[in-house]
């Protein structure tokens, strides 16, 4: 049932604050301090926040900023226990220069962590549109992740100066590449669909192979289908290769 998931999923985080962390950094730690940063890694999940952010979001408003060492052990040691699974920025090898944003996309492994981390209920993210659309995200991430290692390919994102951003690039290792991004609502699939047609047009007048696969990852339900603009539009439900 709801209820049971979402309590296995909340005993899940208690044993990470209380137990797991001691074991993976062999070191003593505040289980509290833990929970505020998981907490705000589950806020700030699907997004570029830096650490700096995380440092501000996860301190209490009447006690000193956390230490900034203290967090990036912590964060370090949730990257050990495969709790946080950061998606990196796409690089690819341009041959004309072009200013792209290296900073990771902050994920947590598994988007049952975050609605737990964030107290969340079904009821609650109905109310919340935009939570439920970064735990959407969270959610194809998390498939995109299984579904590349079989092909034996990487995960990544992409933002550059123009402000044009992708939620997922998915490379294998002869450079064939694909370029997904994520809606919840069907309404928003032109947006998205202008997104990665963007991203290609950008990339082939630069001498890169245009993508493999252009796509738009919707929620459940629909039929998936082919644009005329040859961006194929994905139910979740249908995204299994």
């Amino acid at each position: 049932t709801t209820d049971r998931a979402l309590l296995v999923s909340r005993s899940y985080l208690d044993a990470v604050a209380n137990e797991d962390m001691q074991r993976v950094a062999g070191t003593r730690h505040d289980p509290e301090k833990v929970r505020r940063i998981i907490a705000s890694l589950a806020r700030n999940e699907s997004t570029l926040a830096t650490q700096k952010t995380i440092i501000a979001d996860a301190s209490m408003p009447d006690e000193a900023l956390l230490n900034q060492e203290t967090v990036g052990d912590y964060i370090k040691a949730l990257k050990q226990m495969f709790f946080v699974a950061d998606i990196p920025a796409w690089r690819p090898a341009l041959r004309s220069p072009v200013r792209i944003r290296s900073a990771a996309k902050r994920h947590l492994a598994d988007p049952s962590m975050v609605a737990a981390a964030l107290n969340a209920t079904p009821s609650s993210l109905t109310r919340d549109l935009k939570t439920l659309g970064l735990l959407f995200e969270s959610l194809v991430l998390h498939d995109l992740l299984v579904y590349a290692r079989a092909f034996d390919a990487q995960v990544m994102h992409y933002r550059d100066d123009s402000d044009l951003e992708v939620d997922a690039i998915v490379e294998r290792r002869d450079g064939s590449w694909g370029a997904f991004e994520v809606k919840l609502g069907i309404d928003q699939v032109d947006r998205a669909a202008q997104n990665v047609l963007r991203l290609e047009k950008k990339m082939v007048e630069r001498g890169e192979q245009p993508p493999a696969v252009k796509a738009v990852i919707v929620g459940t339900g629909g039929v998936a289908h082919r644009r005329n603009d040859g961006v194929c539009v994905v139910p979740i439900d249908t995204l299994a290769p």
